[in-house]
């Protein structure tokens, strides 16, 4: 057997994922394939549409062999945890021989190049980070002029100063890089592959193709939109969301947990460093803002500064 590992969300499954899912097992060569799928809350929090057994169901009906659950410790992480969480679940099961993802580049010599870069930290590399914030970039910046000087300086990999910081700049690369870092520190024999997405980027809310994001087909739900939007799912996709609604079941939203949130952060406002990664400050801007806003995008944009992303 050659068993392919997968980590997903499928919230919901839809025509990207099938795409994904089959060119995956072309280039790896795959006759099985396990996804680790997170819960019922994603990677930036915000709650599934549909409860993990019925998202489990979408996978399997549409090719996935077997779903494992990514616990919502790592599902609810930034890319670095979650990464880890995925990569090492996949790598306990003792039996997976690769992993392929999505990413914006489709190259994974040059995202494999910069995880090793990452997790090595060559002096050279080192020296010119710390050179770069001491000038006051802001780390990203600095991080990428100094993965760009080492890479150039020892003609690693050809390419511009703004190519690869587009390239750590967009989410599905620094996803691929957390998965490659993660399969170099546990010493992993797990082979990463990478596919270019296509169409939409993962938080586009467009529908004018079939295969556009979960995002915009979340969206378009939201606006009791599921028969116009047909042809971006496949078949058992959308008999499997037709039924679930058809049940009297409510589809699931962010806002739907605005007003136990405001409660939670109100009520808390003296423990509020007790959440992991709550801190340095960003405590006082949360409670602060809750008094200032009524759902919650405002609050996020409300919170969201130079400082906080």
């Amino acid at each position: 057997m050659n068993l392919l590992g997968l980590i997903v969300e499928y919230n919901p499954f839809h025509n990207g994922h099938l795409y994904h899912l089959n060119e995956s097992k072309k280039i790896t060569n795959a006759t099985h394939t396990i996804a680790v799928m997170s819960g019922n809350f994603m990677q930036r929090g915000t709650p599934a549409l549909l409860d993990k057994f019925t998202r489990a169901e979408m996978a399997v009906k549409n090719g996935v062999d077997l779903v494992v659950e990514l616990p919502t410790l790592y599902a609810c992480q930034s890319a670095e945890i979650f990464a880890h969480g995925g990569i090492s679940l996949l790598n306990s099961l003792n039996c997976v021989n690769s992993i392929c993802f999505g990413s914006e580049i489709g190259d994974i010599d040059i995202l494999y190049l910069i995880s090793k870069i990452l997790i090595d930290e060559p002096i050279d590399f080192k020296i010119k980070l710390k050179d770069y914030l001491d000038k006051g970039l802001p780390f990203p910046k600095a991080r990428a002029s100094a993965l760009f000087y080492y890479i150039t300086e020892n003609k690693l990999y050809d390419t511009s100063e703004e190519d690869l910081l587009n390239m750590l700049n967009s989410p599905n690369n620094i996803l691929g890089i957390e998965y490659i870092k993660s399969i170099l520190k546990l010493n992993s024999k797990i082979k990463p592959y990478t596919i270019n997405r296509i169409n939409s980027g993962y938080n586009s809310l467009n529908v004018n193709d079939s295969i556009c994001s979960a995002s915009a087909i979340r969206n378009a739900l939201k606006n009791n939109s599921l028969n116009t939007i047909n042809y971006t799912m496949p078949k058992d996709t959308y008999d499997i969301i037709n039924r679930v609604i058809e049940s009297g079941f409510n589809l699931v939203y962010n806002e739907d947990f605005y007003q136990i949130l405001s409660s939670i952060i109100i009520r808390d406002k003296d423990n509020l460093t007790d959440y992991f990664e709550v801190n340095e400050g960003i405590e006082n801007k949360i409670y602060n803002s809750i008094f200032k806003c009524h759902n919650i995008e405002t609050l996020q944009n409300e919170i969201k500064s130079k400082r906080y992303t």
